[in-house]
């Protein structure tokens, strides 16, 4: 573990993440960060998809109707 001089307090507040980027646990830290972002960028990904399938079937279904109990008999 390094301790730092108060002289580096500044450096440190400025350059927080590359402070400890000598240490392994800024790579693992580093990964999370990225993994946690793409989950939920993936999951808001498929939540609007199936928001915007259940829209349009909502939307076609009840128009699709009188296509097949009238037009399709004829």
């Amino acid at each position: 573990m390094k301790v730092y001089h108060r002289t580096e307090v500044w450096y440190l507040s400025i350059n927080f993440p590359m402070a400890f980027s000598h240490s392994l646990e800024f790579y693992y830290y580093y990964y999370c960060y990225w993994k946690i972002i793409f989950m939920y960028h993936f999951h808001i990904c498929i939540v609007l998809f199936q928001i915007f399938v259940l829209t349009v079937f909502s939307i076609m279904f009840p128009l699709m109707f009188p296509l097949f109990f009238f037009i399709i008999p004829l």
